[in-house]
């Protein structure tokens, strides 16, 4: 079919046996990389590099640029939308996690999304439904400047419909603003800009004392499960 690619092959590509796999689908040779971009693809928001959309694309594009925590700037030329310019906001650093009190969620086991293995997850083990929710408590008080979120295997189990509370005490609690990034490469295939897997989650708010928080759904899904690896706690920028 002069090499176009059909959403039905990404899908029937994405859930191939590993032995059943054509060599160039191998997560192993391209691990940024969606399943089934060409080879001339490359990752956009490298310095120095443009990137010319269809004028249909413009909207979608610009979306995922800004859901992606990136800054650019744009431009209508000869027929078609450029982007350059990409700054990425940086990443908090991550922080030792303190001695943890206790962990509660809706569903599951929540001790799983603290356990470093990326092997194991926090699951809901079932569609998201309004309300579920995951509380850390703090053995200790803590700056926090952030959360971060991790799902390499399944990153739409993440979503950006949640409601964060923190407390000073472990007892009463505020909610409080947050700034979400989905984090992760973005590649450009030629006339669109897609996600090459955004598997972290970063949440930035205001500094402060925490000793305990919590995530909320605010929405549901009849199908994708809310789940991470692991949450890990961030702190103000040096």
């Amino acid at each position: 079919r002069g090499g176009a690619l059909d959403p039905a092959d990404d899908f029937l590509a994405a859930n191939l046996p590993r032995r059943l796999k054509p060599p160039l689908l191998e997560p192993d040779r391209f691990p940024n990389w969606s399943v089934g971009l060409p080879r001339r693809s490359f990752v956009a928001g490298e310095p120095g590099k443009a990137v010319a959309l269809p004028p249909n694309a413009v909207a979608a594009a610009s979306s995922l640029l800004k859901q992606a925590g990136l800054a650019f700037q744009s431009r209508s030329a000869g027929g078609y939308h450029l982007f350059w310019g990409f700054e990425p906001i940086p990443k908090l650093p991550v922080l030792p996690l303190p001695p943890v009190r206790g962990t509660k969620a809706s569903a599951g086991e929540p001790a799983m999304a603290l356990d470093d293995q990326p092997r194991t997850r926090w699951t809901t083990g079932r569609g998201r439904r309004p309300g579920d929710f995951y509380q850390l408590d703090l053995a200790q008080t803590q700056t926090l400047a952030g959360v971060m979120l991790y799902s390499p295997d399944a990153p739409l189990d993440l979503t950006s419909s949640l409601k964060l509370e923190l407390s000073p005490d472990g007892r009463t609690w505020r909610q409080v603003q947050y700034r979400a990034s989905r984090l992760g490469p973005l590649v450009f295939g030629g006339d669109s800009l897609l996600t090459g897997g955004l598997t972290q989650q970063q949440l930035a708010i205001t500094p402060a004392k925490v000793k305990a928080l919590r995530l909320t759904l605010l929405e549901g899904h009849p199908f994708f499960n809310w789940s991470f690896t692991e949450i890990k706690l961030l702190g103000p920028q040096p």
